[in-house]
């Protein structure tokens, strides 16, 4: 082989694995004795490829950026587990004022945006609240819970989930 190919590949390859944490990079003689390097997103383990576009569609819904003044977000995550046939999408944010205002503003935001409330949904845990809506995205039913703390301060968390299987998905 050629030495200057040879490094074309490797460096082809190197950036290929700098795209981000599960990206591959592969390298592949063309005709013309050029290389080209293809990147793939990793994809779970036995977790659907359909599962895992919900999984992304889920994390850039709008309603998920939706804040009252002061809350600030931590990292949101998006994906799909593949022995539940679930996809998901989850952001937190903490505010240190009371909680009260907090599923009124989702209520309000989520309903403009089409989503539906689900009545009669309580949570498992008598501190909390729990705001349960749902809507199609991509084909599918999709449900999102906002869950606060009744006493207030602190974290309160989004979680949009889609299964194939169906069923209500807030917790």
């Amino acid at each position: 082989m050629n030495p200057a190919i040879g490094k074309m590949a490797a460096l082809a390859c190197g950036a290929g694995l700098l795209l981000g944490g599960g990206a591959l990079a592969v390298g592949m003689m063309s005709g013309n004795g050029l290389v080209q390097a293809v990147a793939a997103k990793y994809v779970s383990p036995g977790c659907p490829q359909e599962r895992e576009r919900m999984g992304e569609a889920l994390g850039r819904l709008g309603v998920l950026d939706v804040r009252p003044p002061g809350a600030r977000p931590s990292k949101r995550y998006a994906g799909c587990e593949p022995d539940d046939d679930l996809a998901y999408a989850d952001q937190s944010y903490t505010l240190r004022d009371t909680h009260e205002a907090v599923p009124a503003l989702y209520r309000s935001a989520a309903v403009r945006d089409g989503w539906k409330v689900v009545p009669g949904v309580r949570p498992e845990d008598d501190d909390v609240d729990l705001l349960c809506l749902t809507k199609v995205v991509n084909g599918q039913k999709a449900f999102i819970g906002v869950r606060t703390n009744k006493t207030g301060g602190g974290d309160y968390h989004l979680a949009v989930r889609s299964a194939a299987t169906g069923g209500v998905l807030c917790w």
